[in-house]
This record gives structure tokens, C-alpha cells and sequence, in this order.
């Protein structure tokens, strides 16, 4: 078709109102290189082309007729229109269509391809959504192509060449024609949805390599699939949307619209627990606002009750039509995976833990950590497991409703022995990492009545140069999943690990003011220890509540059960217990003024940890140092000033051996307020700067705050009343983010100390 006289005149026309050609990009929808294509007979002319460029010249139509004259009308293309029905419940998705919108505008405009990537997990309407946008984009474009490439589906994919040969004679050209091999009709495919500017939309994707023959030169092509297909960013320039399941508020709209406005006001609570418990996901709400259509005297709440037991869940998730099941969609992707990649995904259903890190996961599968990234990317990539980077510890977790399916694939396909020795791994790497934390924070902290068994796992160690920190980092992202495997091995065959674990953390926990989970796990610890008649574990869990309480502020409490941890504690038990049960009974009594009491119980935990421990060992001059410094305010109290200044020489000589910092930051605090006491103030000032550089150092923030109390009342002894208010101001901004309602009566207690001591 030739129409050298549309461009001659339009050339004309340009030239006598002093308009370049390339302008007219800036006077229409269409690029610079598209209107060029055109003009030089390399580009079909299209009527809305003809009518945007006689409004851009004033050409009253002239331009219009003169392209109609010339545009061969009676052959023109076919405009194919393949989209599948679209669905009438759909809700939500506006920030994607947007989206879309926005790169279809850009790749018009430019006259360039783009590339929509549809992703996410099963059931999630991945399909749904891209039908939706290509539908209501559709006017825009001169026809739509649509292929289920059968990704996930049982059976073969679908082949590009078959698919190709579909388009070519959906786009009027038989395949024949259009070449021999697969590259010469996949270049006339690409010719053709350039000319007509198509719309293509590959549903159901397996991988890039059979989508890219698909993919257009120009134009707008969506691909949905279940799995990742970095060949689409990477070699075809596209943009990737993660489709995520529907916010409460829409599924609660989706099940509206399913069973009428009436039965969900009636029961909005009801309705809102449904559609948690369908893991707001389309298909899921969809069986469940199908079952209330056939069942209109069913209430939301028996629904909800009937969907309350997970194992039960999927049973009820499956439509009237047993082919449509949230069970069936999710076979697809889990028989998709590869042996390694299934077994871990098994092992990720039974695992007690809901939020699980790559060296855990390798520990529950008995894999060395590099094998269990891979697989736990594969699984990533393939939406069905969520990766949690924004906390301190990157850790995975799965949909509740892929976990159920995993758990029953799990005891379908693995022996019961398997998943017992799975936990079991899983547990002990808890309890070893947990110890080794401890470690790093208290060095001296007891061990031997906390071994486990780690030939066949692969505990994390904190012995590096920041060790104390990332160990205070792992437990504040572990702590609450620690206590939660603690309650589920007392109720399986590992119930000594239930003690083992909530005690293993008692440092941490006495570091980090965690008053609530450290109450939990001690409380957990104790009924375990009761329940399996162990002596070692009563005299750990008793010590864990004794030393709750007294932090608590409950001294008599703690004083029974710090004695009875004392009794308990077996001949043959960890000797090491010992010298923490006597430094929590000598703190109970120094708070009940008792300072005699205190001095003997340092007494005994100092002479406890001359007969067991290794003279050369990091435990037995951090225990040391800790006690004699502690020592040092008790002697002072009792008038023995000379006493108290041996013992802190003593304390800070293996302290400065040591190098921690956690211990020389306490030794200057307790220094600088034994200086306090004797009026010393601007010496004390001077240790109390010391010590808020070693705690500030870890990141120590509730030892800074005690720090910040005391440096305030030194300021305002020595009349620096505005420095005092500011480091007060610091120090309670600390516990208010420490949480305010855990820390008010410590908080207060602390004040009150810091003014007494003033």
C-alpha cells in the first residue's frame, strides 16, 4: 500500500506552518519514531495516526480523507479478540491496574515493547487480574491475543511453536505462509503485532524460554506465572508485579458480593474470620461464598468454625465441583518442584516454628547452610515460601494454608521417624545456638546441664570480635519463637528441651529487661522440669523464677525459689548453676537491705567459682569480675571501704584481661556510684562516661538508661541542673522504648535509686 501523498502533503503542511515532522510527536499519542516509520513507508498509516495529525495541522479533515483514499480499507486485518470472560467478582488490585496503565501509556508514547509480569503463589488470581486490565485496555489497542502456556498444569506446557502458529491464524496469516522454521514465523508473528499494535497476554507461564519467541517487538505483552522469570527483567527489559493475597477489607468485599450485603453486616466479625481463615486468597473466599450460596441457612460463624481447624481446612476449601479445589491448585505448583526443594518444603509443614532462618532450616533438614539457601530460593521463587529481610535476622514463613498442605504432603510422603528426628534437630540447634548467644553475652553463664548433642547440626557461634551484639541481635529475633518451640517439645517426645531452651536464654532475657517472655519461659521451664522429674532442670528453671521475681519486685517470692534451686540442684548437676543461684540470692538481699546476707552469698558464689572453675578460662574472670564488683557496693555499704577498693581492683584487672565491654561498662557504673556514695561526684562522673561508651558500644540500651539515671543525679549534685534534666529526658525516652507498660515499675525503681544515691 503506498501513501506518498498523505506524506507529501503532511511534509507540505509542515513546512509552511514551520513545523519540524518530529514535532508532531509532541502534538499526538503516537513517537517520533512511529510517525517516521510511517511517513517513510515503513509502518502501516492507521486511521487515528491520519486523524491525530490533521488536528495537529489544522487540516480540517483534508488529511483525514486524503489517508482513507489511500488505506486499502476492503483488506483490512483481522482484530483478533481472544480475551477468556472476565470475572464479575473481581475486587481490589487498583495500585496494579494502575501500574499497568502507567507502562502501557509509557511503551504507547515510545512506541517501544513492554513487558508485564504477573507473579505470585497459588490461588493468589494471577490469571483474574491480567483478564481484568486486558480488558479494560483493550480499546487501545487494534486486537488481543490470549495462550494458557499450561506452566502449571498437568501434562506438557504448551510449546511456543504451537502457540505461535495459533497467533499467526489469529492474526489472518497461515502458519505455512509465514515461513518454515519456528525463527521465520516467529518474525512474521512479530511484524504483524507491530503493524496492528496487539495486545498479548500469555497466561500460566513455565519459563522464559517459552515465553520469548512470544514476546512482541512492539506493543504490550502480560505474562502471568507462578514461578520467577528474571529472563523478562533481565534480557527483555520488563517490570515484575508480585501479586499478593487480598487485604481483609477486599476478601470481605469478594464474599459481599458472593453472598449479599444482608448475612455479612449481620455478622462482620464472622465474616472477616472466614476470610482469615481462607488466607485471604481469591479462589479460597470464592469455595467458601460458594458453599454459603448453596447452604443460605448456614451462618458466617458456623463457617468459621467449620474452617477453624487447619488440618480440616483444605477439606472444606474444596468446591462442589472437585476439580476446583485450593488442595488441587496447590498440587501443581508442589509436584512442579524438584525432589531436594519438595522435601524441604515438607519439612517446613511439620516444623513447630512459623518463622524459620536459613541455618534453622538447614538444621531441620539435616542440610549444610548452603544447600538449604538454594533450596529455600527455589521455594522463594516459586511463592511458596515469603522471605521477612526487615528485622535483624532474615527469616522465612509460609501461608497458612500452603503450611497445612506441606504438613500433609509431609506425612503422606515421609516416615514418622524422619519428622520426629526433623524437630528434634531443629530443637537442639535452638537450644546450642541459644547457649552459644548466652555465652557470648555471660560468658560465665552455666553450660554442662544445657548440652545437647550437635554431631548432626550446625549451631551458630558468637566468638568473633562483635560477637555479643550479633548474639543480642539473633536473640531479639529469636526469643518469642524460642518460647514457643520450648511449649511445643514439652508436649512431644523432647520434652527435656522444653526446659533447656527458655533457660538457655536466661541471660538475654536479664540483659534485655524482657520481663513478660522471661516470666513465660520460666513459668514454661518449671513445668517442664516438674513434669519429667529432673532435678538439673527444676534448679535451672527455679533460678530463671526466682531471678524474675526479684526483678519484679518480689523478693520473698524469689528468695523461696532461689533456695529451692539451691537445694534441687543434684550433686552431679552443673556446679557452675551454683555460683548464679548464690549472686541472684546475694541481690535479692542486698534490695531487702539485707547486706550482710548479700556479702556471704558473693562469699560463696566467689569461692564456688575458684573450686570449679579453670583459672585461665574467659567464664571464670567474667564470673569474678562480676561478683567482686558487685562485692565492692556491698563492703562499702558495711563500712569495709578499703575492702570494696581490692575488690574492684580486682575486678577491673580481669576485666581489662577480658576486653568486654558489657563487663568493664558495669564495673565503671558500679564504681562511679560507690564515688557517689562517698560524695565523690566528678570522679564518678567520670566513670559513668566510661560506662556509657562500653554499653553504647553493644548496644546495651537498658544498661545506657540505668547509666543515664545515675550520670543525671551526679549532674545535679554538682549543680549542672541542665544536663541532668537532658540525660533523665535521655534515659526515659530509652525505657518508654523499651516498652513503657513492662519497664514503668523498674523505670521507677531506678529513679528512685539514682535520687537516693544523689
Amino acid at each position: 500500500m503506498s501513501i506518498d501523498s498523505f506524506a507529501a502533503e503532511v511534509r507540505r503542511r509542515c513546512r509552511r506552518q514551520g513545523v519540524l515532522v518530529r514535532e508532531l510527536a509532541d502534538r499526538t499519542t503516537f513517537s517520533r519514531s512511529h510517525i517516521s516509520k510511517v511517513l517513510n513507508g515503513a509502518r502501516a498509516l492507521s486511521g487515528e495516526l491520519a486523524r491525530e495529525i490533521d488536528a495537529a495541522l489544522d487540516a480540517g479533515g483534508a488529511l483525514v480523507e486524503l489517508a482513507l483514499s489511500e488505506i486499502d480499507a476492503p483488506v483490512a486485518p483481522p482484530r483478533p479478540r481472544q480475551l477468556p470472560p472476565v470475572a464479575a467478582t473481581f475486587v481490589g488490585r487498583e495500585r496494579c491496574l494502575a501500574a499497568f496503565d502507567r507502562v502501557a501509556a509509557a511503551a504507547r508514547h515510545s512506541g517501544q515493547a513492554a513487558v508485564i509480569a504477573i507473579e505470585g503463589g497459588p490461588a493468589v488470581g494471577k490469571t483474574t487480574l491480567a483478564v481484568r486490565w486486558a480488558a479494560q485496555a483493550a480499546d487501545l489497542f487494534e486486537g488481543c491475543l490470549f495462550a494458557d502456556l499450561r506452566g502449571a498444569a498437568p501434562g506438557q506446557p504448551a510449546s511456543p511453536e504451537a502457540v505461535l502458529d495459533q497467533f499467526l491464524r489469529a492474526l489472518g496469516v497461515a502458519p505455512d505462509a509465514a515461513g518454515t522454521t519456528v525463527e521465520e514465523r516467529a518474525a512474521t508473528y512479530r511484524s504483524l503485532v507491530m503493524q496492528r499494535q496487539v495486545l498479548v497476554v500469555l497466561d500460566n507461564a513455565a519459563s522464559y524460554e517459552q515465553v520469548k519467541p512470544l514476546l512482541p517487538a512492539a506493543s504490550v505483552a502480560v505474562v502471568t506465572s507462578r514461578a520467577h522469570l528474571s529472563g523478562i527483567t533481565l534480557d527483555a527489559g520488563g517490570t515484575t508485579t508480585i501479586v499478593p493475597p487480598l487485604t481483609s477489607q477486599e476478601a470481605v468485599s469478594l464474599l459481599r458480593m458472593l453472598i449479599g450485603h444482608a448475612r455479612v453486616e449481620a455478622d462482620q466479625g464472622s465474616a472477616e474470620l472466614v476470610v482469615r481463615r481462607c488466607g485471604r486468597l481469591p479462589l479460597a473466599v470464592q469455595i467458601a461464598g460458594e458453599y454459603l450460596q448453596l447452604h443460605p441457612n448456614e451462618t458466617l460463624a458456623a463457617m468459621a468454625e467449620r474452617l477453624a481447624v487447619g488440618r480440616r481446612r483444605l477439606d472444606v476449601l474444596t468446591s462442589a465441583d472437585e476439580q476446583i479445589s485450593v488442595r488441587r491448585v496447590l498440587d501443581l505448583s508442589y509436584f512442579a518442584l524438584p525432589p531436594t526443594a519438595a522435601r524441604m518444603f515438607r519439612l517446613l509443614g511439620i516444623c513447630p516454628a512459623t518463622m524459620v532462618s536459613v541455618p534453622a532450616a538447614a538444621a531441620l533438614a539435616g542440610i549444610p547452610i548452603e544447600q538449604a539457601t538454594r533450596l529455600l530460593d527455589v521455594l522463594r521463587l516459586g511463592h511458596l515460601l515469603d522471605l521477612d529481610d526487615t528485622g535483624p535476622v532474615p527469616r522465612y514463613h509460609m501461608h497458612h494454608l500452603l503450611r497445612t498442605y506441606a504438613g500433609e504432603q509431609a506425612v503422606v510422603e515421609e516416615h514418622l521417624s524422619d519428622l520426629e528426628r526433623a524437630r528434634d534437630r531443629l530443637l537442639r540447634w535452638y537450644v546450642a545456638t541459644a547457649c552459644a548467644a548466652s555465652r557470648a553475652i555471660t560468658p560465665s553463664w552455666p553450660s554442662d546441664g544445657l548440652r545437647v548433642r550437635v554431631d548432626d547440626i550446625t549451631p551458630l557461634r558468637f566468638e568473633h570480635h562483635d560477637g555479643y551484639r550479633a548474639a543480642i541481635t539473633w536473640c531479639d529475633a529469636e526469643v518469642h519463637t524460642a518460647i514457643a518451640l520450648a511449649r511445643h517439645a514439652r508436649t512431644q517426645l523432647f520434652v527435656d528441651l522444653g526446659w533447656k531452651l527458655p533457660c538457655a536464654l536466661l541471660p538475654y532475657l536479664y540483659m534485655a529487661k524482657s520481663w513478660s517472655a522471661w516470666l513465660s519461659a520460666a513459668d514454661d521451664a518449671i513445668t517442664v522440669a516438674e513434669t519429667i522429674d529432673s532435678d538439673t532442670g527444676r534448679s535451672y528453671a527455679l533460678l530463671a523464677l526466682g531471678w524474675i521475681h526479684h526483678e519484679l519486685g518480689h523478693p520473698e517470692e524469689a528468695l523461696v525459689h532461689l533456695r529451692r534451686a539451691h537445694d534441687t540442684q543434684p550433686r552431679d548437676g552443673d556446679p557452675g548453676v551454683l555460683v548464679w543461684i548464690a549472686f541472684a540470692l546475694a541481690a535479692v538481699h542486698t534490695s531487702a537491705g539485707r547486706h550482710r546476707d548479700a556479702r556471704d552469698c558473693y562469699h560463696d558464689a566467689i569461692n564456688s567459682v575458684t573450686a570449679s572453675g579453670t583459672p585461665d578460662s574467659g567464664g571464670h574472670d567474667h564470673a569474678l569480675a562480676v561478683l567482686q564488683a558487685m562485692l565492692a557496693t556491698t563492703r562499702d555499704i558495711l563500712g569495709d571501704h578499703s575492702g570494696a577498693d581490692r575488690a574492684l581492683t580486682d575486678a577491673f584487672t580481669r576485666a581489662r584481661r577480658l576486653g568486654y565491654p558489657s563487663v568493664l561498662g558495669l564495673l565503671h557504673h558500679r564504681r562511679g556510684l560507690l564515688q557517689m556514695e562517698r560524695g565523690q561526684h566528678h570522679h564518678a562522673l567520670d566513670d559513668f562516661e566510661d560506662a556509657l561508651r562500653h554499653r553504647r558500644a553493644i548496644g546495651a540500651r537498658w544498661a545506657v538508661a540505668e547509666t543515664l539515671l545515675a550520670y543525671g543525679s551526679a549532674l545535679a549534685e554538682l549543680g549542672s541542673q541542665e544536663r541532668a534534666a537532658l540525660a533523665l529526658a535521655d534515659a526515659t525516652s530509652i525505657l518508654d522504648e523499651l516498652n513503657a507498660p513492662r519497664t514503668r515499675g523498674p523505670r521507677i525503681a531506678l529513679t528512685a535509686a539514682s535520687a537516693n544515691t544523689a
